[in-house]
């Protein structure tokens, strides 16, 4: 199922930017879900728990806005934007490197 594959490739992502035991806990994630990836809101946020297992991402606040063009070249997929993390500093904030960019996205 599509949307099985990208939660999965999601919680991979969170969990190698957030490992357990790792130095940081994730305050916050977001997320751009393509016009065509055909998973809406509500299944991310009831499956934010089991998305973000093994991860510090367990406590993070969701925040997903939802693309409208469909010729975007991420509209089948979910788009990891950016991460905050509290690692003891003030202000941090993390974006994907271009590797994990797009963490999933279809064709990932």
């Amino acid at each position: 199922m599509h949307e099985e594959r990208l939660l999965r490739e999601l919680h991979r992502k969170l969990a190698e930017l957030a490992p357990v035991g790792g130095p940081v806990r994730v305050t916050a994630v977001r997320l751009r879900v393509g016009a065509l990836a055909h998973v809406p809101e509500s299944t991310l946020r009831s499956r934010w728990p089991e998305v973000t297992e093994g991860t510090r991402a367990g406590a993070s606040r969701l925040e997903i806005t939802t693309a409208s063009e469909i010729t975007d070249p991420n509209s089948a997929g979910i788009l990891l934007v950016s991460v905050d993390v509290d690692d003891g500093s003030e202000g941090a904030h993390r974006e994907p490197d271009e590797s994990s960019e797009g963490a999933a996205r279809k064709g990932s």
